[in-house]
């Protein structure tokens, strides 16, 4: 998600970069992304699986998740 500039506005979203699987395990993987390169500060992201937000990670904190429980 960005921050919010003005009451009701939002700027383009700018979307990471390089997505990727680091590790698959049987039920399992790590995924890893690079942060977009934009003036646009990026506060944190929705990771979705199968439509629905799956996790959210803040955007300081890391650029990967672990999705468990896949087939």
């Amino acid at each position: 998600w960005v921050e919010k500039r003005r009451r009701g506005e939002f700027p383009s979203v700018p979307c990471p970069t390089n997505l990727r699987v680091e590790k698959s395990l049987t039920n399992s993987v790590i995924i890893a992304w690079n942060p977009p390169s934009s003036n646009i500060p990026v506060l944190g992201y929705q990771v979705l699986l199968d439509h629905s937000i799956y996790t959210t990670t803040r955007a300081n904190e890391r650029t990967r998740a672990l999705i468990e429980n896949i087939n």
